[in-house]
């Protein structure tokens, strides 16, 4: 009778088959709304491609690549470059006249950048929604004379800024410089009305003469637009 082979005490125990247990069936698994959010869609693909080939392209031209993990940095804030005590805000006729004489000293292309590094804040909004209200073009001339009119009264303040000028008078401790010099920036506070020579002409000589020969001529029905007419007539009266 044949031995065997598998008794005896060294032989090895016969091996069992078990069922591993992935292999045993099992129901699919249903992902959670979480794990969905998490799995790439075909859009998201697309736009990482065109992320990466972008990047490409500005490595290629030498340019930086930000890193997309790191915060975008923070642009800084809008500061003017003049100081305050210079910023422009609507304060009286003689002011708004020496800015506009401050700003026209520069070339005509110049004027409107200037000013509006200038401009009060508040001032610099109103005047945009003036222009996108009345669809006007930006330029300084328009912005000129928004800003007259945030003073109020035309007439009111030419005459004002004209009794300035003409009260204007030589002091003993001030040269002939100073004089000049304090009569100029009363005349550019003026503005265009103060162009007219034989108007200035007029004024000077009016100022000159006596309290009865003013009256005089105030009540004379003749209107006088210049020097020579006024002379002729204080040598009638």
């Amino acid at each position: 009778m044949a031995k065997n082979p598998h008794s005896g005490s060294g032989a090895l125990p016969p091996i069992i088959p078990v069922p591993l247990q992935d292999t045993v069936c099992k129901e699919p698994e249903v992902p959670d709304s979480q794990s969905a959010r998490n799995i790439p869609t075909h859009s998201d693909n697309t736009v990482a491609m065109n992320t990466q080939i972008q990047l490409a392209k500005l490595k290629a031209c030498g340019r930086s690549t930000p890193d997309p993990l790191l915060p975008a940095p923070k642009r800084p804030r809008y500061k003017k470059r003049v100081k305050d005590e210079d910023i422009y805000c609507t304060k009286d006729y003689p002011h708004y006249r020496q800015y506009v004489h401050q700003i026209e000293q520069l070339p005509a292309e110049l004027r409107l950048e200037e000013s509006n590094w200038y401009l009060d804040y508040l001032l610099m909004d109103r005047w945009t929604a003036h222009c996108n209200e009345k669809s006007m073009e930006d330029t300084w001339d328009n912005q000129k004379t928004f800003l007259e009119t945030q003073l109020g009264d035309h007439d009111n303040r030419v005459y004002n800024a004209w009794m300035n000028w003409m009260n204007c008078h030589k002091l003993g401790n001030k040269s002939d410089d100073e004089y000049l010099s304090r009569s100029d920036e009363l005349l550019a506070q003026i503005g265009d009305e103060a162009k007219d020579y034989h108007q200035i002409q007029l004024i000077i000589f009016f100022k000159g003469l006596d309290q009865a020969m003013k009256q005089k001529i105030h009540g004379h029905p003749v209107f006088l637009n210049s020097r020579k007419d006024l002379v002729t007539l204080a040598k009638k009266l």
